[in-house]
């Protein structure tokens, strides 16, 4: 945000199963807990324009589900804290994940004949 005083909408995700809590930034990557969703992790770097999911920006998503869990494979995500390059990723009915977020690899092109 560039103007406190004025908040300017540029972008936004909309959940598809249920709501979102505790949304973290680090860098150029937004991280949340999306209760139902899981984890999820969005590239917010350059220029945004709009709905995250349909410009293609998710880039990692976890659905921390444990047949073991308090209610067995079903998420309920409350958040994610970034610490060290690791996501903590907190589920009230599975437990705690962590996620290491590997940088992107640009593809190869293919080999010249």
């Amino acid at each position: 945000m560039s103007d406190l005083a004025k908040p300017k909408e540029v972008a936004w995700y909309e959940p598809e199963y249920g709501g979102v809590h505790n949304v973290w930034v680090a860098g150029d990557t937004l991280y949340m807990g999306a209760y139902n969703a899981g984890f999820m992790a969005f590239d917010v770097s350059g220029e945004l324009r709009g709905n995250l999911r349909s410009q293609g920006r998710i880039m990692a998503q976890l659905n921390p589900t444990d047949p073991q869990g308090f209610l067995p494979n079903s998420p309920m995500t409350w958040g994610v804290v970034v610490k060290n390059n690791l996501a903590y990723v907190n589920d009230f009915n599975n437990g705690l994940f962590i996620v290491r977020l590997e940088p992107r690899r640009e593809e190869l092109a293919p080999p010249v004949p």
